[in-house]
């Protein structure tokens, strides 16, 4: 994989463990205290099995970043600390003391990152919030919703029913910061058919430059598991 690809893979994981992990921590409470049905229960059971397969994943990518692209991730973290910078500048004045020692504080996990030192909080909390504070940057965001008019729908097929599904609105994406501008990103995710209700997955190859768009390279099931 390329190195633009890894990096998307790694801020996009990233924010799913994040995501899953705060759900995960709710539906435990209400478990501990009895509060699930079966239906919930299900739920907290494919949530723990979500968060484990994203964190295996995003350690895998992070891994072959650092063995195969070490110079262009370390460029990438002084583009990051560069941009935090300007962020902190620009919000002087602005920025609560909260947010402000956030800030410090993940400019600090970033060192510990490039350096490749353990760092105090989640690793992949560090990406998070760097989407968090420049996710609505212009050069840092892709939503399909700007795509040329020739470029839209995004449809694919649901594997189930074959009903149409437009993924217009769901693709609005995080690009992290680099030296060297995007071509294209591919995205790997589960959605829900709007018609038949059936999760699928969507292999999707987007072209950021021109000419701008979206081509479908595959649409299946998610993977089958057996619990025994």
């Amino acid at each position: 994989m390329e190195f633009s690809d890894l990096l998307f893979d790694l801020y996009f994981l990233s924010t799913r463990i994040q995501q899953w992990g705060s759900d995960l921590s709710g539906l435990e409470f209400a478990d501990e205290r009895g509060y699930l049905d079966e239906a919930e229960a299900d739920r907290l059971r494919e949530t723990e099995r979500r968060l484990e397969e994203a964190q295996r994943l995003a350690a895998f990518r992070l891994t072959q970043i650092r063995e195969n692209h070490a110079n262009e991730f370390s460029s990438h973290l002084d583009v990051l600390n560069s941009r935090l910078r300007e962020l902190e500048g620009a919000q002087a004045g602005r920025m609560g003391d909260f947010d402000r020692l956030m800030l410090t504080d993940l400019k600090g996990h970033l060192a510990k990152v490039q350096r490749g030192e353990e760092t105090n909080s989640s690793v992949w909390w560090g990406f998070f919030y760097v989407r968090e504070l420049l996710g609505k940057c212009d050069d840092c965001r892709f939503s399909a919703r700007e795509l040329p008019e020739k470029a839209r729908p995004v449809e694919v097929l649901c594997p189930a029913c074959s009903g149409a599904n437009d993924l217009t609105g769901a693709l609005d994406l995080f690009l992290p910061p680099t030296e060297t501008p995007y071509g294209a990103i591919t995205l790997l995710d589960d959605f829900l058919c709007r018609h038949c209700r059936q999760p699928y997955r969507a292999l999707l190859r987007i072209r950021v430059q021109e000419p701008r768009g979206v081509e479908i390279v595959n649409v299946d099931f998610p993977p089958a598991r057996i619990e025994w």
